[in-house]
């Protein structure tokens, strides 16, 4: 059987280089690459400077930011790496701690709002009567998984120096080798922590319920209050 035949030194593919990355201990991957050009259409907030950002596909699809900027980081240091749009994984959360205490930040703005008032002396001075503190919601526990996004995903690799774009756009003698990372974890034990961390103990659970019912049962009282004048 013959040698397989590898991509020669300098090869482009419509407009974009084409670079070998190694996984061991025999496994070859290819990304490519070219300059970033911003669109017209892009918002000037969303506009990332095209001396310095790389636009990288055919990534894998379990790829990390620090692992990005370490493969990329002969080239030169990199500041910033966005990941394509619309690449979201089933493995992102569908909530964060923070959507888990709108309910009990909404219930602090209510008791700001409608705070009771007593009339005091033949002045009517008024002053705020002690209020009563908004329960908190106990989140339930977070794991930190990889977001799997899908095959050949892209990304916007900023470098911190425009020298090191021109360092990347060369082509390249050598293939890069992956970085090695074990966190967060990877194939079986990904799945295995992605299990556990659906499946919480049920005393969490628990918890997590009774303080949400507090919220909404505090939540209601107050409008009920405040609609009761």
């Amino acid at each position: 059987m013959g040698k397989q035949s590898t991509p020669a030194k300098g090869l482009q593919i419509n407009g974009f280089n084409v670079i070998r990355v190694t996984y061991p201990p025999a496994t070859t991957h290819y990304i490519y690459v070219r300059k970033h050009e911003t669109s017209q259409n892009t918002p000037s907030t969303l506009a990332l400077p095209q001396d310095r950002t790389l636009f990288v596909v055919n990534l894998p699809p379990d790829a990390t930011i620090r692992e990005v900027s370490q493969l990329l980081s002969p080239f030169g240091e990199v500041d910033e790496v966005r990941f394509g749009h619309g690449m979201g994984s089933k493995a992102e959360p569908s909530s964060t701690p923070d959507e888990d205490e709108e309910m009990a930040e909404e219930s602090a703005e209510d008791s700001d709002s409608d705070s009771d008032m007593e009339v005091d002396g033949p002045k009517k001075k008024r002053r705020k009567l002690s209020k009563k503190q908004p329960p908190k919601i106990i989140p339930l526990p977070t794991s930190d998984l990889r977001i799997l996004r899908t095959t050949g995903h892209t990304a916007h690799v900023v470098f911190q120096a425009p020298n090191a774009l021109q360092a990347a756009l060369k082509p390249v003698d050598t293939p890069l080798k992956w970085p090695k990372s074990r966190h967060p974890p990877l194939g079986l034990a990904h799945y295995m922590s992605k299990y556990d961390s659906l499946r919480p103990p049920l005393d969490v659970v628990k918890q997590h319920a009774d303080s949400s019912l507090e919220a909404y049962e505090f939540i209601r009282e107050r409008k009920e209050k405040a609609k009761m004048g």
